[in-house]
């Protein structure tokens, strides 16, 4: 971590799907990398890979953007350093400079799918400087498309900001019936 008091440097993979500001954390080989090239192979924007630069603004909004010396590359396990950019040429915007951190996805590895889901109320949060920053556990398992759980997961966090909770509405049918 930075002794700076408003940047941090962070381990993960930053990326931006449909305009969410995200950062893939999770263990070295645990698939960060690969779920970013899925998610740009799908048209959303890389931002970082490996070091993610985390600093806070002037409104106390945290922004991820790539380390200097590290913009557009990204490392793939059994290829090496790619060139994002480069690769995917046709695509004109599919690196993005920087974008406010909104939403941590936490890449947790497992081979059992039958892994319950949480169906509480309690929200995952990660303080990153002093801000609170929604966490949401992907849990990956074999066959698990993740770049379209990552979208779904993305697509849920803004119904939720909007004022729509899925989890909430099913739990309070679901307690209608049970009385």
């Amino acid at each position: 971590m930075n002794t700076h008091s408003h940047i941090s440097n962070l381990h993960g993979t930053a990326v931006s799907i449909d305009n969410v500001g995200v950062i893939i954390s999770g263990e070295s080989g645990s698939g960060k990398t690969d779920l970013a090239i899925e998610l740009i192979s799908r048209g959303h924007q890389f931002i970082a890979d490996d070091l993610v630069v985390v600093k806070k603004n002037l409104q106390n909004q945290l922004i991820i953007t790539a380390d200097a010396q590290n913009t557009n590359f990204a490392h793939l396990r059994g290829v090496g350093f790619i060139n994002v950019d480069k690769c995917f040429a046709q695509n004109p915007s599919v690196v993005k400079a920087e974008s406010t951190l909104d939403l941590i996805i936490q890449i947790t590895n497992t081979d059992n799918v039958n892994l319950p889901s949480p169906v509480g109320s309690q929200q995952l949060t990660t303080q990153i400087m002093g801000i609170k920053v929604p966490t949401i556990n992907l849990v990956t398992c074999k066959y698990r498309n993740l770049g379209l759980v990552a979208e779904i997961i993305v697509r849920n966090f803004i119904l939720i900001q909007n004022g729509y909770n899925a989890n909430a509405i099913f739990l309070e049918k679901f307690s209608q019936i049970t009385e």
